[in-house]
């Protein structure tokens, strides 16, 4: 597992909105045919961001993320997500603007 504050390892297009002061370390978990990053938060929280051709909204170019509370428990109630963990079909805006979302959380 790679561990480290490498800006290259998130989605180029994505990179942009992300304010890199309120993170800790990014992974990246991508393996053959599936593109994935985690972003760990200066406040505990974390962000797994997906994209890849069995997620959802991947085979339009679109991405999936799953937010993690400060207990590493995917949790959906993060960003208001009724009734699941996941959220997918997101454009590059609105993966930038949960970013900054959970970046912001006490």
């Amino acid at each position: 597992m790679n561990k480290d504050l490498n800006i290259n390892w998130v989605p180029p297009e994505i990179r942009n909105g992300i304010n890199f002061d309120k993170i800790k370390y990014i992974e990246n978990l991508s393996e053959l045919g599936l593109q994935r990053v985690r972003i760990h938060f200066q406040n505990k929280y974390s962000l797994s961001i997906v994209q890849g051709e069995m997620t959802y909204g991947g085979n339009k170019g679109l991405f999936e993320v799953a937010p993690f509370d400060k207990n590493n428990t995917m949790n959906g109630a993060i960003l208001n997500i009724p009734g699941d963990n996941v959220i997918g079909n997101l454009s590059v805006q609105q993966v930038q603007k949960i970013i900054l979302k959970i970046g912001e959380l006490r």
